[in-house]
């Protein structure tokens, strides 16, 4: 959550966008540190930030 908030302060995020993503993170588990590894919860927020945020990999990956 502390990456999705650097986020918001770098671009224009609306908090309708920041909850949707919280949402989904929180439907996929991301919230459990022992359910999947450090890569793996990497690889899945990039994923959903770039869906609601059309971000690139690379800029997203600058804030984790």
């Amino acid at each position: 959550m502390n990456a999705l908030a650097r986020l918001g302060r770098e671009f224009k995020v609306a908090k309708v966008q920041t909850r949707l993503i919280s949402m989904e993170m929180e439907r996929c588990s991301l919230e459990d540190s022992y359910g999947m590894d450090r890569r793996q919860q990497e690889d899945l927020f990039v994923g959903i930030v770039g869906k609601y945020l059309n971000l690139s990999e690379e800029r997203v990956r600058k804030f984790l």
